[in-house]
């Protein structure tokens, strides 16, 4: 968001893409803190530790399971990991040197926080219809 306002030249705080980054960042950490919650609220209850296998986040609807085939073709969702935002990060600059403005890493931003919010109403609807939370 900072380097999509254009810090540290003057103005930047004023621009809109800051507060455009902070909620990309709040999407992240929201994402990220599902995984954390589901293991603490199994902990709260007694659950034991969910074993690492394939079938445990499997959603139990079929037409959820059919929706998450589709987003294995196009995994956006992975964009919010280190290494591949990384990436990301470094092809919008590459492409902001190339245009010689912040076109690359506004697109990206923008791009991310609308994914973001797909990605984590969508982790939010897997956790729940799977066995995660269940004994």
């Amino acid at each position: 968001g900072l380097r999509a306002a254009g810090f540290p030249d003057a103005g930047w705080a004023q621009n809109s893409w800051t507060f455009i980054g902070a909620v990309l960042a709040v999407l992240v950490l929201w994402n990220k803190a599902l995984n954390d919650m589901v293991h603490v609220s199994r902990a709260y209850n007694g659950l034991p530790k969910l074993s690492d296998v394939a079938g445990v986040g499997r959603p139990q609807s079929s037409g959820l399971r059919r929706l998450r085939s589709v987003a294995r073709i196009f995994p956006f969702y992975r964009a919010y990991h280190s290494v591949e935002l990384t990436l990301l990060a470094l092809l919008a600059g590459v492409v902001d040197a190339f245009t010689g403005d912040l076109a690359g890493t506004r697109f990206l931003v923008a791009a991310l926080v609308i994914l973001g919010v797909v990605t984590v109403l969508g982790h939010l609807v897997a956790i729940l219809s799977s066995s995660k939370l269940r004994a």
